[in-house]
């Protein structure tokens, strides 16, 4: 999971969001106002954005709130209460897992708001579908994505990945993740930090190594960091680098 995502930083995202114009489709025709979900707690936000004519910020403002969501530990509650408020021990085996039952009907609310916000279905069908283990939602996210988007091709390969993941073709799993890694700009770490998992699973641990290198070097979220420089001592301890 990544860590709490302070107002400083939500504003830096906030304002990063608005110059991700290769994930935005800038000719998409927004849909109309009876097609938009609006639930009870996003009301205010969503019909001032509406009113205002700024689907697009008020999508943005709904991934923001996603992200705060999903990097906020659950059971918080019980944390505080047992005075160990905020602290979040992350293990190799659920790193980035949980519950969060509202993650696919927010993603869906902000798809439904702004079709054309690709980055947050990729974002958020990836958590579904490997760090939360539910590969339906994550299929149908897409699916629903692929209906008002139909030639955007990573859609089909997310939707690949999950095939082979579930038929645990792991083989195949890792060729379309390392093409989205590669080919994409803008790759959740989640998904990063799970090719190089997979890639020590294969036993294919210099390819693991570039992959965590990867996220050391250019991964926003300190906790994705972390990870890929504790994995990285442990292949150096495995296998010393090759010299370059």
């Amino acid at each position: 999971m990544t860590a709490w995502i302070g107002n400083f930083a939500a504003a830096a995202l906030f304002l990063g969001l608005l110059g991700m114009g290769s994930e935005r489709l800038v000719f998409w025709p927004f849909p109309s106002l009876d097609k938009i979900e609006v639930p009870a707690s996003e009301a205010a936000l969503s019909l001032v954005s509406l009113s205002l004519g700024t689907r697009r910020i008020g999508a943005d403002l709904l991934f923001i709130r996603m992200l705060q969501y999903y990097g906020t530990p659950e059971f918080l509650e019980e944390k505080e209460e047992g005075g160990r408020a905020g602290e979040h021990e992350h293990h190799d085996a659920d790193f980035g897992g949980g519950v969060y039952a509202e993650l696919y009907p927010r993603a869906q609310r902000i798809l439904s708001m702004d079709p054309s916000f690709r980055y947050a279905v990729l974002y958020a069908a990836t958590a579904l579908a490997f760090n939360l283990g539910r590969p339906e939602e994550a299929t149908a996210l897409l699916r629903s994505a692929l209906d008002k988007d139909p030639r955007y091709w990573r859609y089909h390969y997310h939707l690949a990945a999950i095939a082979y993941q579930e038929s645990r073709e792991f083989g195949k799993l890792a060729g379309i993740l390392a093409k989205i890694v590669d080919e994409e700009r803008e790759t959740p770490s989640m998904l990063k930090n799970m090719l190089a998992a997979l890639y020590v699973k294969l036993g294919r641990l210099e390819e693991a190594r570039r992959v965590y290198e990867m996220i050391r070097d250019s991964s926003q979220d300190p906790d994705y960091v972390r990870l890929a420089e504790k994995k990285l001592l442990l292949l150096e301890q495995a296998v010393p680098s090759q010299p370059r």
